[in-house]
């Protein structure tokens, strides 16, 4: 196979590479603060931004992790009491670390030898909803500090504690030795020695679980962490042969597309991670091993800029929201960078215009690098002239997911976004959305999908399709004689039959069978048709063609909105949502006006069915992830469908309202 050719290509240049590997790298990877031309080519307003939310900590506390805080994953599912606490010692000293070298007085010192030293002292850096990946498999109320775990959070930590001793490690010696001695032991035990000495942990890939974003994340930390040791030549060698070897095994589950089955908002970790762990291996091997070269790996770095509506806006099937804030400009703009890719880079200044719009914030960073190189390219970022246009339409057929844009084919970002998937219900962050669609008008969000509310210990447990946001009934799909789309498993999957797409400048159709991603309902086939027209009167239609083998037979047509839907005569109409995301600043709860951008749609001809008046029920939202998305609440609307014959077909047209 292609893909497997590729991987040994990479394992067989990668022991070349590491035959003639250099003792050390010959500069630092992150610039140390005696770096004054690096460090001082800040801009002001982010120099001392960055400053005065270090000073804010002097004199303050630093956060205690109660065992009790601990033990709520295992008792009652909460994962964030602890997590704000354990991530906010984390943030701290990154600040301060940043400040330091930034203004490079020692002010900061004794304040990043605090938090390091409580980090240390930590029994565990793995995290509670993590602390079951012992050999036993078995999860524990607190953590064993006899069996260190190398998760996702764990390997976040040594590579942060590593950035201490690469960009301040001499003022650490001028304090006391021992500091970078304690980190150095402690990166060892905890991360270094069991990563090599072990091989069970599901992301390394050799396990019936398929590896996903964690491969290149915890690789991408791990080798990040090797910066901050003084290790034999073997010991980088091994680490680096084995990280590859895990690197090579997520980059076999992806097509040659690179499309992501996680969603917009995990490329950061998986295709993100994996730029970071590339650009350090091509770092540490002197340029002599370049993932980055991989056409795959090119692809995938795409992908970003293939599912992006407008601003903050992406399209977030699977565990994702709609309004990415956490998304990483610098990291978009190296990548594109990277991989000659312009539109990426131009993306990547886009994000950073809508996302920071004012002076450098420490606190928006946790993991270390991401936040060295966003301070670091923030002058460039800001000063860029690069204009971003969008892409106009993508297929990823690996995914099968569809993106288009009804207007100028050269990049305009008014006019209609569409975007529909196939795939199966088998994915990595799952939902129950085979054949789902998203539609944004002026880039802003008229047919929506949810998204996902805060992890909890149910969100990946057995309950996980008992939440409402994970369930079709809450995206855009029908409810087929009252039953929903079911789960799959890597055994038994049920992928969408019938898929084909067009893309053609006058419209794009994108088609496929929903049917085998249901349970047995009473329906051999249920074909949904995309068209999106392009031409002068813009508009989407969808036809369901239906093959009933259960008569009479009934279904309900679901449409999700963030604005009041207003009921009319042969449909309904809703105006598009905010610009920017609800984060409770902006209602809306309120029915679209008469000036404001508004879609219809409007059921058309019926054959064998019978269309009822549309029924609409508001969600409110009490959590906090979504709030930050939505507001308080979106809108659920149910089109009831009766007396489905043998042979049915139900047409319907999403268009801009004329004023």
């Amino acid at each position: 196979m292609e893909r497997e050719s590729e991987v040994n290509d990479i394992l067989e240049k990668t022991d070349a590479v590491l035959r003639g590997l250099p003792a050390r790298p010959q500069a630092p990877y992150f610039p140390p603060s005696s770096d004054r031309d690096r460090w001082n080519a800040i801009g002001r307003a982010d120099a001392e931004a960055t400053i005065a939310c270090a000073e804010r900590f002097l004199g303050t506390h630093w956060p205690v992790l109660p065992a009790a805080r601990y033990a709520d994953f295992h008792r009652n599912g909460d994962r964030s009491r602890y997590q704000e606490l354990y991530f906010g010692r984390r943030t701290r000293v990154l600040a301060n670390l940043l400040a330091e070298a930034t203004e490079n007085r020692g002010r900061f010192v004794e304040q990043i030898i605090t938090g390091c030293w409580a980090i240390c002292e930590e029994t565990s850096w793995t995290v509670p909803a993590h602390n079951h990946l012992y050999r036993d498999g078995r999860e524990r109320e607190l953590p064993d500090p006899r069996e260190p775990i190398v998760a996702l959070f764990s390997a976040e930590t040594g590579s942060l504690l590593a950035a201490v001793l690469t960009v301040v490690g001499p003022q650490l010696d001028d304090f006391s030795p021992m500091v970078a001695e304690r980190i150095r032991h402690e990166i060892l035990h905890r991360l270094i020695t069991p990563f090599l000495e072990r091989d069970d942990f599901w992301w390394i890939g050799l396990t019936e679980k398929e590896v996903n974003n964690w491969t290149p994340w915890i690789v991408a930390s791990l080798l990040s962490a090797l910066l901050g040791l003084e290790p034999s030549l073997d010991m980088m060698r091994a680490v680096m042969r084995k990280g590859t070897d895990c690197i090579s095994r997520f980059l076999d589950v992806y097509a040659d597309d690179g499309g992501c089955d996680e969603g917009a908002s995990y490329w950061g970790h998986a295709a993100g991670s994996l730029f970071d762990a590339a650009d350090l291996l091509r770092h540490l091997t002197a340029g002599g091993l370049d993932l980055l070269s991989l056409p795959k790996v090119r692809e995938m770095g795409r992908y970003l800029s293939r599912v992006h509506i407008d601003s903050g806006w992406f399209v977030n099937y699977a565990d994702g929201p709609a309004w990415n804030e956490q998304a990483s400009p610098q990291l978009v703009f190296r990548f594109g960078e990277a991989i000659g890719d312009e539109r990426l880079e131009a993306l990547g200044v886009d994000l950073f215009r809508t996302l920071t719009p004012g002076p450098f914030d420490p606190m928006r960073y946790r993991y270390a690098g991401r936040g060295i190189w966003s301070l670091l390219y923030s002058r460039a970022l800001r000063e860029s002239r690069a204009r971003y246009s969008p892409v106009s339409e993508a297929w990823m057929p690996g995914i099968q997911v569809v993106t288009a844009r009804a207007g100028d084919r050269r990049g305009n970002r008014r006019g209609l976004f569409f975007s529909a998937k196939g795939g199966d219900n088998h994915e990595s962050h799952n939902h129950n959305d085979v054949g789902s669609f998203v539609l944004f008008l002026d880039g802003r969000p008229v047919i929506i999908d949810p998204g996902v509310e805060e992890y909890t210990s149910k969100t990946f447990s057995e309950d996980r399709y008992t939440i409402w946001t994970m369930r079709s009934a809450y995206h855009n799909l029908p409810v087929i004689n009252g039953s929903e789309q079911r789960p799959d498993s890597a055994g038994d999957p049920h992928p969408a039959a019938d898929v084909g797409v067009e893309l053609s400048k006058d419209a794009v159709r994108f088609s496929l069978d929903l049917a085998p991603a249901y349970p047995p309902c009473g329906v051999h086939s249920w074909q949904r048709t995309y068209t999106l027209e392009r031409g002068s009167h813009p508009a989407l239609t969808v036809v369901e063609a239906i093959r009933a083998s259960r008569l009479p037979s009934a279904a309900e047509l679901v449409f999700m909105t963030w604005r009041e839907p207003r009921v009319t005569a042969d449909g309904f109409t809703v105006a598009a949502g905010n610009a920017v995301p609800a984060g409770g600043r902006a209602s809306a709860d309120a029915p679209g006006q008469p000036d404001e951008a508004q879609v219809s749609l409007v059921m058309g001809p019926c054959r064998n069915a019978r269309v009822g008046e549309p029924i609409v029920e508001r969600i409110a939202i009490d959590d906090q992830r979504l709030e930050k998305v939505w507001g308080s609440g979106i809108y659920r609307v149910v089109v009831p469908v009766h007396d489905i014959g043998e042979k049915a077909e139900i047409w319907y047209t999403i268009a801009e309202r004329s004023a």
